[in-house]
């Protein structure tokens, strides 16, 4: 993508999965789709905000 000019709508349509342009050998086999669906979606939780925040301070003094 980083080469792929403007990023209109059809451009950013050409990387998605369902594009004819994706090569086949990125797409998964019809099994291994319909055992993707079964995966339940596992959400990030319990984060500490703290690490973040300490991350951002060291980052400031830093000057990025």
């Amino acid at each position: 993508m980083p080469n792929a000019g403007e990023l209109t709508d059809e451009v950013v349509d050409s990387f998605l999965p369902w594009s004819d342009r994706v090569p086949e050998s990125c797409k998964l086999d019809p099994a291994a789709a319909e055992k993707a669906k079964e995966i339940p979606d596992d959400f990030i939780i319990n984060i500490d905000p703290d690490a973040f925040d300490d991350e951002m301070a060291n980052n400031a003094e830093e000057g990025l």
